[in-house]
């Protein structure tokens, strides 16, 4: 009985600690090298639910945004399911993109500094038949490279 209560302590303490330190992820910007290659790492980082390194790709410049929700997943993923969520799941990630969709193509904005990235899904419905869905999300270059901006929709 006090061997069980001692491991529920000690569980207990682990998760607080845990808690305690995802709030206080020192932000380091980085930076993806291209939008393809942001794509494949996003996706890895979505997989795993890494959501502390995704945050550090992301410029929250003039953003309302807070990091904290970034760093805590609230941002990205989601059990809340929508009334009508697609069987595939792609409902629980919430931004960018859910790891099922693959690069397709960029575009430059505008504003000389910031691009639209597209991601396609191809899904298989047997017969010959392939259901494709398309999804843009927003990044803005610089020097160092390219970084995730938190806007859906329209550019910013």
């Amino acid at each position: 009985m006090i061997q069980r209560k001692m491991i529920v302590i000690v569980v207990m303490s682990l998760l607080l600690l845990r808690c305690n330190n995802a709030s206080r992820v020192a932000y380091t910007p980085m930076y993806f090298a291209s939008p393809v290659l942001a794509v494949e790492q996003i996706t890895i980082m979505l997989k795993t639910k890494d959501w502390a390194e995704l945050a550090n790709y992301y410029d929250l410049t003039n953003s309302p945004v807070d990091r904290s929700k970034l760093i805590s997943g609230e941002f990205f993923y989601t059990n809340e399911k929508p009334p009508n969520a697609h069987p595939a799941g792609f409902w629980h990630f919430k931004h960018p993109f859910s790891p099922g969709f693959k690069y397709h193509s960029y575009r430059d904005l505008e504003e000389s500094n910031i691009i639209e990235v597209v991601v396609q899904v191809e899904i298989d419905q047997g017969g010959g038949m392939i259901q494709r869905g398309l999804q843009a999300f927003f990044m803005r270059k610089s020097i160092k490279g390219f970084q995730i901006l938190p806007q859906k929709g329209r550019a910013p």
